[in-house]
């Protein structure tokens, strides 16, 4: 094993108290640090400086130090429900499975939010994991999330800044416009030669949404294809949900 990688359940316990204790500030002296463990100079250096080596505490300046991005990443992870976890492990299979961006997205505070995505390298990107989808009339995933509100929420949307339908007539044209059946293929006017085919469903009791985007070119000749790999997924979705 790397020497940099082993460490004794002493050591390992002396790590468990200190990252909390680091992560309740922005920053902690030395001597803090040294107090609340209850260990001498020796010990605490050899400590700090093993976690630094893995990024779990960094030192901005002598003497002071902060959690590292390993523990501001297992923050993330452990702010994501296990369930949304599989979402997002499915949502990078799509991707690679089917070679196009893929995307998840949800209904939180009434606002249509990606919580996971898997942009192909080399072809269209996709919506990023935290941005908000403003109502538009051509885009497939904010109509399949919308498909799946009722009126007056719907309403609520088309008020939205950055809106781009205008009523409950104009969703109505759209959605007649890009439905293929449980599935959306939209065409855009403001990236011309992309498209999107997304597919509505529930997570949690929450509209949601998956989708593909990618060339119009290929969505268009292979959307059977791309609607029946986002079909599959619901289904393993759903199986885990229940």
């Amino acid at each position: 094993m790397n020497e940099s990688k082993k460490i004794s359940p002493p050591l390992l316990t002396r790590a468990l108290e200190l990252l909390p204790h680091l992560a309740s500030v922005r920053e902690r002296r030395f001597s803090d640090i040294r107090s609340h463990l209850g260990v001498g100079d020796a010990s605490l250096t050899r400590l700090l400086k093993h976690l630094e080596n893995l990024g779990w505490v960094t030192s901005p300046s002598r003497g002071r130090y902060q959690i590292g991005p390993q523990f501001e990443d297992l923050r993330t992870l452990l702010e994501t429900s296990p369930l949304e976890g599989e979402v997002a492990e499915k949502v990078d299979a799509l991707a690679q499975q089917a070679g196009q961006s893929c995307a998840w997205l949800i209904i939180e505070k009434g606002k249509m939010v990606c919580k996971a995505r898997h942009s192909i390298e080399g072809s269209i990107s996709i919506l990023r994991k935290g941005s908000v989808l403003k109502p538009e009339f051509d885009h497939a995933a904010a109509l399949a999330i919308l498909s799946q509100r009722s009126r007056e929420e719907r309403r609520d949307h088309f008020r939205q800044l950055g809106s781009t339908i205008e009523n409950e007539k104009h969703f109505e044209i759209s959605i007649r416009k890009f439905q293929r059946g449980e599935v959306l293929v939209d065409l855009t006017r403001n990236r011309p030669g992309v498209s999107r085919l997304a597919l509505p469903f529930s997570h949690r009791k929450k509209p949601s949404a998956l989708y593909f985007c990618g060339p119009s070119v290929q969505i268009r000749q292979k959307w059977r294809w791309y609607r029946d790999l986002l079909l599959e997924a619901r289904e393993d979705l759903k199986l885990i949900e229940g």
